[in-house]
């Protein structure tokens, strides 16, 4: 089965939680849809949340995550690789 991205989310802040198993859940902190600046001027300040399913644990995988320009798919405004 080839991996697939099952949810995306743009949000404040993303935290690990400690469970009552000993893991960690993961917690997206204050989910948005629109970004408002808190402050003019001011800059963005955001964490980006993935779901998967169909992730091999035993085979080596590579994620690449881009902000294109609506004027220019050519040139990335932020291009994370490897990461």
């Amino acid at each position: 089965m080839k991996p697939y991205v099952t949810t995306f989310a743009f949000s404040d802040d993303v935290k690990e939680m400690p469970n009552q198993n000993g893991g960690a859940t993961m917690h997206v902190i204050n989910p948005q849809n629109l970004f408002r600046p808190h402050f003019v001027p001011g800059t963005y300040s955001f964490a980006v949340t993935f779901g998967f399913l169909g992730v091999d644990p035993e085979r080596k995988h590579k994620l690449s995550f881009q902000f294109l320009s609506p004027n220019s798919a050519e040139n990335a405004l932020i291009d994370i690789r490897d990461a």
